[in-house]
């Protein structure tokens, strides 16, 4: 029969209570020097590559609520003194006011990229913008068939605007075509416009999916200019639509021809015409040499071919 060591557990639960601290407090810290606007990029990411070994990931870099603490709170000690206590967690606060937030000309996200990028930082040899896909899963239950099963970054479709800003700083730059995670989020909206989320003809619903409609199909239009090209076979791959080689190519040219997503046939067509590859082969070397987007205005281009560069416009 085995007994526990009570030193052994001590020593764990003491353990417990350091990590505990740490993450709180690392978190409190990132929250504190976007508040301030505080410029030293050697901190704020060295606290993110904090954040990064304690957790394991930078999620709540990216959650809606961004970096949420609970509230903190103590309980008295079993003694003779009523006013003794031991604090059970940590008077640390969390600072986020989301209607404050809202009032920022730059947002958390903008704010950590710039400190991480700046820096050149990597978290688990991958960039700051890379891990949101890979990992911050989210499931949306939208209770229709299987095509409307959405993939674990399904959180673009909460917050659009997340992917565009990390598009803009290379996020796929080196994809290949056949990417899971492009055809994750692909086929995400290809499901929602399946069970009729996308209406070709109004924007107008009261589903909190569809009031994002317009932001939605912009970062799926940006998603479509920064890659290459898609692989069709990796469309609904993990939805287990039966026939799909006979499925997927009616439904991409449908929503190709209502104007869902005018690009998506094209990127999935095989051949790309030669000005969408400089595109991607310029945007590639940049990313390599830590240059997006920012270096993209020092090109000697007119302003109309940056804003192709920027992903933003076809």
């Amino acid at each position: 029969m085995n007994h526990m060591n009570p030193v052994s557990n001590n020593n764990k639960k003491e353990k417990a209570k350091i990590y505990e601290f740490d993450r709180y407090l690392v978190h409190y810290l990132l929250e504190r020097c976007f508040w301030v606007s505080y410029g030293d990029s050697d901190l704020v990411s060295d606290l993110l590559s904090v954040l990064y070994e304690i957790d394991g990931h930078l999620g709540k870099i990216f959650c809606g609520h961004a970096l949420p603490i609970r509230p903190f709170c103590s309980k008295k000690k079993e003694s003779e003194s009523e006013n003794d206590e031991i604090p059970t967690r940590y008077p640390l606060k969390s600072t986020w006011n989301m209607e404050l937030l809202q009032k920022q000309t730059e947002k958390p996200i903008d704010y950590f990229i710039k400190h991480a990028y700046r820096k050149k930082t990597l978290f688990g040899k991958m960039r700051f913008g890379e891990h949101w896909i890979l990992r911050h899963k989210m499931k949306t239950n939208t209770g229709a068939n299987e095509l409307l099963l959405l993939p674990p970054s399904s959180v673009f479709f909460m917050a659009p605007e997340i992917l565009r800003r990390l598009l803009e700083h290379g996020l796929f730059a080196n994809a290949d075509s056949d990417d899971e995670h492009v055809g994750r989020l692909l086929t995400g909206l290809i499901g929602i416009w399946a069970t009729g989320g996308f209406d070709a003809s109004t924007s107008d619903s009261s589903t909190p999916l569809s009031q994002n409609t317009a932001k939605v199909l912009e970062g799926a239009a940006m998603l479509l200019r920064a890659v290459k090209s898609v692989d069709i076979s990796v469309l609904l791959q993990f939805q287990g639509v039966r026939m799909r080689s006979v499925v997927i190519p009616n439904i991409v040219n449908t929503v190709s021809s209502l104007n869902i997503l005018p690009m998506l046939e094209t990127r999935c067509g095989g051949l790309q015409k030669l000005q969408h590859l400089c595109r991607w082969q310029i945007r590639k070397q940049l990313y390599d040499c830590w240059q997006l987007p920012g270096g993209i205005s020092f090109l000697p281009l007119p302003n109309a071919l940056q804003q192709y560069l920027h992903l933003r416009k076809d």
